[in-house]
């Protein structure tokens, strides 16, 4: 996907936006009527940076995301030296002894698990997540609940069923 999306994020409600340019740290960007901002990415340019959501749509900016190491601060370059991340976590953070098995940031050690956000700076533990969750942290899912076809698990709604909606992908390759 790549472009400018108006809509409201539903993949049969979206349509293309003509003579519109994305932000350059965009892949594709939507979903208003001008989204051009550093906020509005729906995927990044540079394959090594993926989306912070920051709008209730999902959208957000292309960040950083360290796959190893341990890290003191959100944006640091540099890990901590003589720091060893919780077996589960690919990186870790944030603080000055990030090591607990909720400290990860991403790339879990076990390529079928997300990070499941549990901290206040969107730290987590790694979890094979799947089904529908209301809110962050939660560690069950709802009831009754299916997400859309190319999720793997969803939320984080009172029924989070749209594809929108995805925290994992059904597919681990998209």
């Amino acid at each position: 996907m790549s472009g400018c999306y108006n809509g409201d994020g539903d993949y049969y409600d979206v349509a293309s936006i003509s003579d519109c340019t994305c932000h350059d740290s965009c892949g594709a960007c939507g979903y208003g009527s001008d989204p051009t901002g550093s906020t509005d990415c729906i995927s990044c340019s540079d394959p090594t940076y993926e989306v912070n959501p920051v709008n209730e749509d999902g959208t957000g900016e292309c960040v950083k995301i360290p796959k190893s190491g341990c890290y003191e601060t959100e944006g640091d370059e540099a890990s901590i030296a003589d720091c060893t991340c919780h077996e589960s976590c690919g990186a870790c953070g944030y603080g000055s002894d990030p090591t607990g098995s909720t400290d990860c940031i991403s790339a879990c050690s076990n390529p079928t698990y997300e990070v499941n956000p549990v901290n206040e700076d969107g730290t987590g533990e790694c979890v094979k997540m799947s089904g529908c969750y209301e809110t962050e942290g939660d560690e069950a899912s709802i009831a009754d609940c299916t997400c859309h076809e190319s999720c793997g698990a969803c939320g984080y709604a009172e029924s989070p069923t749209g594809s929108r909606d995805c925290l994992t992908c059904s597919d681990p390759t998209d």
